[in-house]
């Protein structure tokens, strides 16, 4: 059972059955510092937080292997490249490459968990997501966004000899 008091327009909820309130606030309402005192107050339980996946930006080409690691929002938080691992020339288009990246990306981060963009048709994709599993990683989910054309460009004309 509760008690509804009304002062300035705003609504305040007593518990009567948990608090006596005293006879002399029968007459004029009482301050809001004195009302504060008879509020019950609710605790909630904590929420779960869902934990996001990490994004792994995985940009293979011809002619190199590029990886980015970002968080839940787009936050860069590393990144590594078959050049940055020391090789080059077209030693960056191969595979192992990938793996090399893939494995230098994997000694500087270890998230809980990785959803995995794949970006392009290089040497070094399937690598990549290789060399990570065997670090460890969790992935929640793969997406492959290769840009397909469809139409595409007019072709350059016929070259006449």
């Amino acid at each position: 059972m509760h008690e509804e008091i009304w002062t300035n327009g705003l609504r305040i909820v007593l518990p009567t059955t948990l608090y006596d309130i005293p006879c002399h606030l029968k007459g004029p309402l009482p301050d809001s510092k004195f009302l504060d005192s008879f509020r019950k107050i609710e605790i909630r339980a904590p929420q779960k937080q869902e934990i996001q996946p990490h994004i792994l930006h995985c940009h293979c080409s011809r002619n190199n292997t590029m990886l980015t690691l970002t968080d839940h929002v787009g936050k860069t938080l590393g990144w590594s490249s078959a050049g940055s691992c020391g090789l080059k020339g077209a030693k960056r288009g191969t595979s192992d490459a990938g793996y090399q990246a893939a494995i230098q990306l994997a000694q500087k981060f270890s998230p809980p968990f990785v959803h995995l963009k794949f970006h392009g048709f290089g040497k070094g994709r399937e690598q990549v997501f290789r060399a990570l599993k065997q670090k460890g990683w969790n992935f929640v989910r793969f997406t492959d966004l290769t840009a397909i054309r469809f139409g595409g460009n007019r072709p350059p004309k016929r070259r006449r000899i």
